[in-house]
């Protein structure tokens, strides 16, 4: 038995990801799942985009965050 294939997104929200994910979409490339791992050192513009991204695909970005600072665990 086989196990189902899931296509993940990692997005940093940068302008390489983020044309990647929008080209993937535009291709009709299949994605199951799209992931954001938030820092906690993103700029609030980076916030507000990972937000206008998501009105504009129509897909749930899932964000990912520690349960630390990224200076507890530097």
């Amino acid at each position: 038995m086989s196990k189902p294939i899931k296509h993940i997104v990692s997005l940093s929200g940068g302008k390489d990801s983020t044309a990647m994910l929008l080209r993937m979409l535009e291709e009709r490339w299949p994605v199951d799942i799209i992931i954001f791992c938030d820092t906690g050192l993103e700029f609030d513009a980076m916030y507000r985009h990972i937000e206008k991204l998501e009105a504009h695909i129509g897909i749930p970005i899932t964000r990912l965050k520690a349960d630390y600072s990224f200076e507890y665990y530097f």
